[in-house]
């Protein structure tokens, strides 16, 4: 195994890296759920996602100062640490919902406030994946990793969602008519 390999998987496990690309498979499926993706706030040099218009992750603060208005098709896979960062990123999406279709891909972390108080109260649909998602980690596949993640949805075609997603692990609807306690 030659020696970048060899790092890049070692940054795979120890989770050293943010570049955590979303693999073939799912950016398909993503694909068939937006359409047409107008915005990736959260890319890198080696992402498989077609969008648009893309900003680098490495941008950081500057992203959330940016306009997003003119995006109707958003996917969001934000760096999986520091937590805050990936906080905003949530945060940034839940405040662009309105009239816009938005996909996000998460670590599953429902301890945490940010899914007790935003993701669980702000989702139209969601997928937990079966398994652990294999990553593309810098433009080489990887083994999976080393969180467990789903894929939020935020949007008015929650039934589409599921339908496209539901081969990749349980998928629910948010039932709008049963209170959050």
């Amino acid at each position: 195994m030659d020696s970048h390999r060899s790092n890049s998987i070692r940054a795979l496990t120890s989770s050293k890296t943010q570049h955590w690309c979303t693999p073939l498979h799912l950016s398909k499926a993503i694909l068939e759920v937006l359409g047409e993706i107008d915005l990736d706030p959260c890319s890198n040099k080696y992402s498989l996602i077609p969008a648009l218009t893309y900003w680098f992750e490495e941008n950081g603060e500057q992203t959330f100062s940016l306009r997003w208005s003119f995006a109707k098709t958003i996917y969001c896979n934000p760096p999986f640490s520091p937590a805050l960062l990936q906080d905003k990123f949530v945060m940034k999406c839940i405040k662009e919902k309105k009239g816009k279709e938005i996909l996000i891909l998460l670590p599953v972390r429902t301890g945490t406030g940010r899914w007790q108080q935003q993701v669980f109260k702000k989702y139209d649909a969601i997928c937990y994946f079966k398994g652990r998602v294999n990553f593309d980690l810098q433009g080489i596949k990887t083994k999976s990793s080393t969180v467990q993640t789903c894929m939020v949805y935020l949007g008015n075609r929650p039934k589409r969602f599921k339908k496209i997603f539901s081969k990749f692990g349980y998928t629910e609807l948010k039932n709008k008519n049963k209170p959050i306690v």
